[in-house]
């Protein structure tokens, strides 16, 4: 296997993880906004 073709593979892959991190934290946020509006009420 060609070193370059593995380097790819690698940030490829830390992109991926990265936008699913992203959208987690995302979610998470929307999850802890939701909780302070229900505190509200």
């Amino acid at each position: 296997m060609e070193k370059t073709s593995a380097v790819e593979e690698t940030s490829a892959v830390e992109e991926a993880g990265a936008m699913e991190y992203r959208k987690k934290d995302e979610e998470f946020r929307k999850y802890l906004e939701s909780i302070e509006e229900k505190d509200k009420i």
